[in-house]
């Protein structure tokens, strides 16, 4: 589970609201919330998640334009919200089957 961690020392803590999946991706401008999303959910669903709290409230969801993406590794925010980008993953195979061979 994601931890925050005091530059001027002690134990790190973990943030309420969050567990193994989740991922921390930006501070808010505030610096009171944090993005957070999980990788390989598609859509890719973000929350805005109060460190006070561990409130977590509905911020954007991505669905990439490819409907065969599997999910999204990679996604930066602006501390705004004004702009994000990621980077969705596609993987493709080829099954061949072959009957009669002798």
């Amino acid at each position: 589970a994601p931890v925050i961690v005091p530059i001027d020392g002690g134990d790190p803590r973990p943030i309420p609201g969050t567990g193994p999946p989740d991922v921390p991706l930006e501070w808010s401008a505030d610096g009171r919330q944090i993005y957070v999303f999980r990788r390989q959910q598609i859509p890719a669903k973000i929350f805005l998640l109060d460190l006070a709290t561990g409130e977590r409230r509905p911020w954007k969801e991505i669905r990439p334009s490819d409907p065969l993406a599997t999910g999204i590794p990679k996604l930066l925010i602006t501390p705004d919200g004004a702009a994000y980008a990621y980077r969705a993953i596609h993987i493709t195979s080829e099954l061949y089957i072959i009957d009669g061979l002798r």
